[in-house]
């Protein structure tokens, strides 16, 4: 909770709310705790299992959803996973997980 504090007070949030805009905001915070920018941003990041299971950070919404194809809609992209007995183990609002055998990845603009 001191850490908390200490990085709102030094991004000016205070009880009116945050006087900043929300990219200036991210990069702010990504400076204070000495992390890279692309950690806050929209940016979609992947994490591969093997050829079995990835994991999806940014993602927004599903286009396309098939046994042999999931096609995802990232911050400014779209991500298509090819392969068998493809699925989505898992998503919230800003990430999923997809299982199966995964034979290609193909990214497009959205």
């Amino acid at each position: 909770m001191k850490r908390y504090k200490r990085v709102c007070k030094k991004v000016n949030i205070g009880t009116g709310g945050v006087y900043m805009n929300k990219r200036r905001f991210r990069q702010k915070v990504a400076d204070i705790l000495d992390a890279p920018s692309p950690a806050f941003s929209d940016a979609c990041f992947l994490e591969f299992y093997s050829n079995t299971q990835v994991s999806v950070e940014g993602c927004r919404n599903i286009l396309e959803y098939e046994s042999d194809r999931i096609k995802l809609q990232c911050a400014d992209l779209c991500v298509c996973f090819c392969g068998d007995g493809l699925f989505i183990r898992s998503m919230n609002d800003h990430s999923a997980i997809v299982c199966g055998t995964i034979a290609s990845v193909d990214f497009s603009d959205s």
